[in-house]
């Protein structure tokens, strides 16, 4: 897996309704990944490699009251350690 969050990558692009919403010179097409999140990661996963941030965390919009490994975003986001 390439490191470089930079790099070209496939992305889901925003319904037609939501693009249709914004400025004609919006550019904020691409709905926001696991990727994007991963350089504003919290202080204490900060140590994770892209790779095991991907693997061990999903984007959640409910934080569980009982589930230590959550931590907030943005907005009504949150991270969550998934559990296999």
């Amino acid at each position: 897996m390439a490191s470089n969050v930079n790099e070209m990558r496939n992305r889901k692009i925003k319904t037609f309704n939501k693009i249709k919403a914004f400025d004609e010179n919006s550019t904020n097409i691409y709905c926001p990944s696991l990727i994007d999140y991963y350089p504003s990661r919290p202080k204490e996963l900060k140590s994770l490699n892209l790779s095991d941030f991907i693997r061990f965390w999903e984007i959640t919009r409910q934080m569980s009251k009982n589930d230590e490994d959550c931590y907030k975003l943005v907005l009504n986001l949150f991270l969550k350690k998934v559990c296999y």
